[in-house]
């Protein structure tokens, strides 16, 4: 059994999969446990095959709760068992940077080192700075998911992809597309600072870094200058705009978000 990374956009099964590779019978219920870690009461789901945590229910404290909970769980062996204790830990894209590196700690310790006491699987929706960061100790696993419909339409039609892409670089890019389109309508004005605002807040949920944002629209950028749809002129101002963006590592900075969209849509504004 190898350290398995289960990437995919949301409802794609990853989970799913996971749990049926372990033998985890279709329809089995887990039970829900609680662990006491200070003052935060940190839940798990037990199965007969494994345990698992979700990354989301850590919410700002992962940095302190997730090696507490990992220890706890995983430092001694099965011995009524396989001797190897088995754990999911789902959505680690969720992760703050300072938990991702806890992590990488504790799967060197009780993962990756010889005769480890612990097996653990990961499941993400996207590779972002947190899970490229100990990726490289995971068998890697691609699900695929559909794309929205409307959205596949989208971009085979008017930005001239033809291959899958990940949900987020999908959203960025019918962003992106949005902004062209809606300055090509009219000029700017202030209703457009509530839909910026709506945006970061997809954003937000997207579980994105500020890398992540700024790769994601140079990406869209070329793909509509190459398509006719965006002038060689705004592409160029874009891409301007994104070379001098300041941005942390982190997914939970609204202001750092939204100050990059609206720096490229008054880009695209002159």
């Amino acid at each position: 059994m190898f350290p398995i990374l289960w990437v995919g956009p949301s409802g794609s099964g990853k989970l799913t999969a996971a749990r049926a590779a372990l033998g985890v019978p279709a329809g089995q219920e887990p039970r829900l446990q609680t662990l006491e870690v200070g003052d935060y009461s940190a839940r798990y789901w037990e199965f007969p095959t494994h345990m698992e945590v979700d990354i989301m229910d850590l919410s700002m404290m992962d940095k302190q709760i997730l090696p507490e909970i990992l220890n706890q769980l995983l430092s001694t062996r099965d011995v009524c068992g396989t001797g190897r204790k088995v754990m999911i830990l789902r959505r680690i894209h969720g992760l703050s940077p300072a938990a991702a590196i806890r992590l990488r700690v504790c799967l060197e310790e009780l993962v990756w080192s010889a005769h480890a006491p612990a097996m653990i699987w990961c499941t993400a929706r996207t590779v972002n700075s947190a899970v490229a960061g100990v990726m490289d100790g995971f068998v890697y696993r691609r699900v695929p998911g559909p794309l929205e419909p409307r959205l596949r339409a989208t971009l085979k039609d008017r930005l001239g992809i033809t291959e899958e892409v990940s949900s987020v670089q999908t959203y960025i890019a019918e962003m992106l597309r949005q902004m062209v389109l809606a300055l090509e309508e009219g000029p700017a004005s202030l209703a457009a600072a509530a839909w910026i605002r709506g945006r970061i807040y997809d954003l937000l949920g997207l579980m994105i870094t500020g890398s992540d944002l700024v790769s994601g629209l140079v990406w869209a950028t070329v793909r509509l200058a190459a398509s006719g749809s965006l002038s060689s002129v705004k592409a160029k101002a874009v891409l301007s705009t994104l070379s001098r963006a300041r941005w942390v590592p982190s997914y939970r900075t609204p202001l750092m978000l939204e100050m990059i969209v609206v720096a490229v849509y008054n880009s695209l504004a002159q």
